[in-house]
């Protein structure tokens, strides 16, 4: 199974800690690869040295819209 997690950036916090945590814990079944809409951080560091993919889209500040072409491109990647 292939998972794809979307999250807003991959600083430090609750919610990215907590994303490490649950693909850490996950077994080898599962394929992870994570979507940050704005940024990296140490959390995306942590994730890299285990082999996760990890791809960043820039989303500016605001309330503008995220193309879906992106997040479909992703997802198709790799089949």
């Amino acid at each position: 199974m292939r998972v794809l997690h979307v999250i807003d950036s991959l600083g430090i916090g609750g919610t990215e800690l907590g994303l490490a945590n649950v693909i850490e814990r996950t077994g080898h079944d599962i394929a992870h690869a994570v979507c940050a809409l704005r940024a990296l951080g140490a959390t995306a560091d942590r994730l890299a040295a285990r082999g996760v993919p990890i791809t960043v889209l820039h989303k500016q500040p605001g309330n503008r819209h995220l193309r879906c072409e992106s997040l479909f491109s992703i997802m198709t990647e790799a089949t």
